[in-house]
């Protein structure tokens, strides 16, 4: 499909495609559907014959009548493009697209040749040469492909990703035919076969164009448990002043955390800070009135008056600061996410376990007196209830770095656990089971992801569903709970309002 865009193909043109294997029958395919001649040339009268079935306008073996007939059907002119899907290790399929381009023709070389061009007819016909990179724009480049960072619509028309959506459009309207194109199946465990086929190791001289490896996909999934919890109490003797250090001190530490430490004067004693940037920390030293300031965060970890260590960078970096903090049989107070993978997880989990150390996440919420009293209220419940839980997030493009899912790991694992969390609290119950779906929709400012509906099961036997909003107005609520069971029924308006109901009252 990239090669047909190379080749900026129009309704009307003749296209010659050089090569019948595999690539080229779909490129034959993709022309007829974009309203081009398709002219197909190729050493194999079968595979002429498959592009002939699949819709080529005009079939030629690559021998000494081509250019008499290409003439006729050109009417002398030329081809206005040529697209090589051959592999092969001579320049044969260059020299031959020489010959049957017009003047000013595109080239565009999709298969595995050497690219040995001739000075001329290339010079005298001023032909126009071109390579199709895999899959289309987007491709090589990490930010796209691995961080997500998408080129904007208006002006990169057709990424990689979009080339696929197109392909699997055609593929849908039964405009491009692959399953004619699906000449054999192996399983993966006969792999080698497959591969002996291709590479022509086999003793086999069957004709193949499609190979399809099939996996065994339909096997029962081995039950694991999706959710977890930590289980060991640790004992500490109450400190008369706890000595405290901060690696990291973004907004939501100088807002929310720091205001709320300062104050505690005679609790705590604010001894270090470490931030990625010297202009930060010696401000944040400055304003809250740390001892010391410093970039080196081996400093904070290592300093023998510092007991607690409050960890507030991006979510990436919450893992490895938690475990380095209790292996030194620190304790941690972390904000959520306390890890962005399964694997990170466990990680803390077994440092956690062998270490002396104590941990608390900033699941924050929880001490809303909104909550407390909610709480307080639900405590004595004994049948299921349902909750149901909403948020109106707002929206965060996806080049903010919570959306790269290697630095912020997405609004879900970054945000969306305060809410779980908030909910099993409610309820005094563990999350059993959960399904999600969220939106599907194509439009290329909204993160699909941000919009998502959950529905837990509990080990109570309560339910749990929470919609996750960021195409909402900011001037609504930003969240709103409500919980039912017992007669009973409590509403928690944005954390300002609670509503308490049972028994009529």
């Amino acid at each position: 499909l990239q090669g047909v865009r190379q080749s900026q193909a129009v309704v009307g043109e003749k296209i010659a495609v050089v090569g019948l294997g595999l690539l080229g029958l779909l490129s034959v395919q993709i022309l007829k559907a974009s309203g081009c001649k398709v002219i197909g040339i190729d050493i194999n009268p079968a595979s002429l014959k498959s592009a002939k079935e699949l819709g080529a306008d005009h079939i030629f073996l690559s021998d000494d009548k081509l250019m008499t007939l290409l003439d006729k059907v050109t009417d002398g002119y030329g081809v206005d493009s040529v697209i090589i899907t051959a592999s092969t290790k001579t320049n044969e399929p260059i020299l031959l697209a020489g010959d049957i381009l017009r003047n000013q023709g595109k080239l565009i070389i999709v298969g595995g040749i050497p690219a040995d061009i001739p000075r001329s007819p290339f010079y005298e016909k001023e032909i126009d040469v071109r390579f199709s990179r895999s899959y289309g724009p987007g491709r090589y480049d990490s930010f796209y492909e691995e961080k997500g960072v998408d080129y904007p619509y208006g002006y990169v028309r057709w990424t990689e990703n979009r080339n696929m959506q197109a392909f699997l459009e055609l593929v849908a309207d039964k405009k491009v035919d692959v399953t004619s194109l699906s000449t054999h199946r192996f399983r993966i465990e006969d792999a080698k076969q497959a591969y002996d086929l291709i590479t022509g190791k086999s003793q086999s001289q069957e004709r193949y164009i499609g190979v399809l490896l099939e996996y065994e996909h339909r096997h029962k999934l081995e039950k694991h448990t999706v959710f977890h919890s930590i289980h060991k109490e640790k004992n500490y003797e109450p400190q008369d002043i706890v000595r405290i250090g901060f690696i990291g001190a973004g907004s939501f530490a100088q807002s929310t955390l720091l205001p709320v430490l300062k104050k505690m004067k005679k609790k705590v004693s604010l001894k270090g800070v470490s931030t990625s940037k010297g202009m930060t920390a010696s401000s944040t030293a400055k304003k809250f009135k740390f001892e010391f300031h410093t970039t080196d965060n081996n400093e904070i970890l290592n300093h023998a008056d510092i007991g607690c260590i409050f960890i507030a960078t991006r979510h990436d970096l919450h893992t490895p600061y938690v475990i380095e903090c209790l292996k030194r049989g620190k304790t941690v107070f972390v904000e959520k996410p306390l890890a962005i993978s399964r694997d990170h997880l466990d990680q803390v989990q077994k440092t956690y376990e062998k270490h002396p150390g104590r941990l608390m996440i900033g699941f924050n919420r929880r001490f809303a007196p909104s909550v407390v009293e909610a709480k307080k209220f639900l405590d004595n419940k004994i049948s299921p209830h349902m909750i149901h839980y909403r948020i109106n997030a707002g929206f965060i493009p996806k080049e903010h770095w919570i959306q790269d899912a290697h630095e912020g790991g997405g609004r879900i694992i970054g945000e969306v656990c305060h809410f779980i969390d908030l909910m099993g609290y409610l309820l005094k119950a563990r999350p059993v089971s959960v399904y999600a779906e969220c939106f599907s929709g194509l439009k290329e400012d909204i993160t699909n992801k941000d919009n998502l509906n959950v529905m837990l099961r509990f080990d109570d036997g309560s339910i749990g569903t929470l919609n996750y909003i960021a195409v909402g107005d900011k001037s609504f609520p930003k969240e709103h709970i409500e919980v039912f069971g017992e007669n009973s029924a409590v509403i928690i308006e944005d954390f300002k309002k609670v509503t308490l109901s049972r028994g009529g009252k």
